[in-house]
């Protein structure tokens, strides 16, 4: 036997099924740093961070970064469709806060936050080894560098560095530190003088350190016989007078 509902019924079954949901709020964690961790000062950090929405597409959200009160990455969307942004700042001494920031197009927010300690980095050291000052050289003669670049942040690889003259400006001279941090090089086009020459290193947080060294470059010496010229002559036993 079949039953009939009524007609009104029905339509109070209908209208009860009809939900238009709450919106969620979006949620954030940044996996980059946890709390409490050490991050050197004025040196470039890359911050990480996943954001989720069960409401919205990834790119349909907006992500901010600040390092205490101050904007550092303005709202973007996250960098791929897998949720996750990225912001690469500096912290300075007396900053401690990372925030995140995560809007959906209806404006709701979630916010995640994490201290971090910052410490004061140590500016890298350069070193000569070679030449040690003790050197004479000609024009023309190859001259050969070593020496160190360290630093307590960064590795040598990371540094940057160049051999400079006072007299000649840069020397050209590539250097390329190996794991430890030695290099070595040469060049042949000093010309001459008594030059005064530097090694400069820079680290990835701007700090700067050098190393001089001086020696002479001299060229090679003249000489002239002014008189008598070629073709005079005199008398036996006359005394002649040489210059030069």
């Amino acid at each position: 036997m079949k039953y009939l509902l009524p007609l009104g019924f029905a339509i109070a079954c209908n209208q009860s099924s009809v939900n238009p949901g709450k919106n969620l709020t979006p949620e954030a964690m940044i996996t980059s740093h946890a709390d409490g961790d050490q991050v050197f000062a004025d040196e470039l950090i890359e911050f990480r961070a996943t954001v989720t929405d069960d409401n919205n597409n990834y790119n349909e959200l907006e992500v901010e970064w600040r390092i205490d009160d101050q904007v550092v990455c303005p709202y973007l969307p996250p960098d791929d469709d897998m949720g996750t942004s990225t912001c690469s700042a500096t912290m300075s001494e007396g900053e401690s806060s990372v925030k995140l920031t995560v809007r959906d197009p209806q404006n709701a927010v979630g916010v995640t936050s994490i201290g971090l300690t910052v410490i004061e980095s140590e500016p890298p050291v350069a070193e000569i080894l070679q030449p040690t000052g003790n050197e004479i050289y000609s024009v023309g003669d190859p001259i050969s560098f070593s020496g160190t670049i360290t630093d307590n942040e960064d590795d040598a690889s990371d540094l940057t560095a160049s051999l400079t003259s006072d007299v000649s400006g840069d020397l050209g001279i590539t250097i390329s530190p190996d794991t430890t941090g030695a290099f070595t090089g040469s060049t042949s086009n000093l010309p001459a003088g008594l030059h005064t020459v530097t090694l400069s290193v820079e680290d990835q947080s701007g700090k700067t350190g050098t190393d001089t060294v001086q020696f002479v470059v001299n060229t090679e010496p003249q000489c002239q016989i002014t008189f008598p010229t070629n073709g005079d002559y005199g008398d036996q036993g006359e005394l002649v007078i040489f210059a030069g």
